[in-house]
């Protein structure tokens, strides 16, 4: 069997018209309010967060050498660049939410039912970890 060619313009036809291009324009979107507010308030990535961020993807991801890496970055189309900067927006998100916690009023928070639910799943998902062992 022959392999079609797939072009940027297919899978973006696709995303389009199967409803998944909304959701991915809203994440990006998204991500990029983040950081424009992340670097607003002064938040950085420095380079040993960001080979450490690195290191992490790659273990999880199976890439066991630089070469594993790159042909990994080619067979996605991605660049060094590309790569690189999905991590320093993942990683001044996290710092973003980081600075939210610590600025919240934590009391008015935990009034609200969404959050004693989110916060009650974390703590028995925790409790499960130490029951079961993991």
């Amino acid at each position: 069997m022959a392999s079609a060619e797939i072009t940027i313009q297919d899978v973006l036809d696709f995303a389009r018209v199967s409803g998944a291009f909304a959701a991915v324009s809203r994440e990006v979107a998204a991500r990029k309010t983040a950081v424009a507010a992340a670097r607003a308030r002064g938040i950085c990535v420095t380079d040993d967060e960001l080979q450490k961020a690195a290191d992490a993807f790659r273990i999880v991801h199976g890439l066991k050498s630089a070469a594993d890496t790159e042909k990994w970055l080619s067979g996605s189309g991605l660049t060094v660049e590309a790569f690189e900067e999905y991590l320093v927006t993942n990683l001044l998100i996290m710092k973003l939410k980081q600075s939210l916690v610590a600025e919240a009023d934590k009391a008015q928070i935990m009034d609200s039912e969404p959050a004693r639910t989110a916060l009650g799943d974390v703590l028995y998902q925790q409790w499960l970890s130490q029951q079961m062992g993991a």
